[in-house]
């Protein structure tokens, strides 16, 4: 593998990591705090991302979701509402997003295991393929835009996070 390819990957996993670090700090209000009514919370981010990476590592292996799979929206209340996009949370109204709701726990894990299977699947593809260099790039740009509204939203609540430890 390229040195490229081994740092792309190297970083998709750091945001990963720093993402799954900063939110197991939070406590459950900080969690699901809202700074407006349009404005989505952490628990929703940190969803929308995970759901994205759970996308995308199907796309790259031909391997099930594990949202679907595993029947999370149903489990977690979400069966009757329209999830937006791909049920991924793009384009989902704000009513929807009030409605998410699972445990921190239970998103964590969630999350933990979508970003583990995406750069597992990123790790089988030809790193000088399309596929590879889109999925990296857009990972790279799509959970680091949503890592920095996460650390926004902790700033705003006053606590710190992996930018100001």
């Amino acid at each position: 593998m390229s040195k490229i390819a081994s740092r792309l990957i190297a970083e998709v996993a750091a945001c990963h990591a720093r993402l799954i670090e900063v939110i197991e700090r939070l406590n459950d209000a900080d969690f699901r705090a809202v700074a407006g009514p349009t404005a989505p919370s952490i628990l929703f981010h940190v969803w929308h991302v995970a759901r994205w990476n759970d996308l995308d590592q199907a796309r790259l292996s031909d391997g099930p979701q594990r949202w679907i799979a595993e029947g999370l929206g149903p489990a977690w209340g979400l069966g009757d509402i329209a999830l937006g996009d791909d049920d991924s949370g793009t384009g989902m109204r704000s009513d929807g997003v009030a409605r998410l709701a699972p445990s921190a726990p239970d998103l964590i894990a969630y999350a933990t295991g979508a970003f583990a299977a995406f750069e597992s699947a990123l790790g089988t593809l030809p790193p000088d393929s399309p596929a590879f260099m889109d999925a990296a790039l857009t990972a790279l740009v799509h959970d680091n835009r949503h890592l920095g509204m996460i650390e926004a939203l902790i700033g705003a609540a006053g606590r710190a996070g992996s930018a100001t430890n």
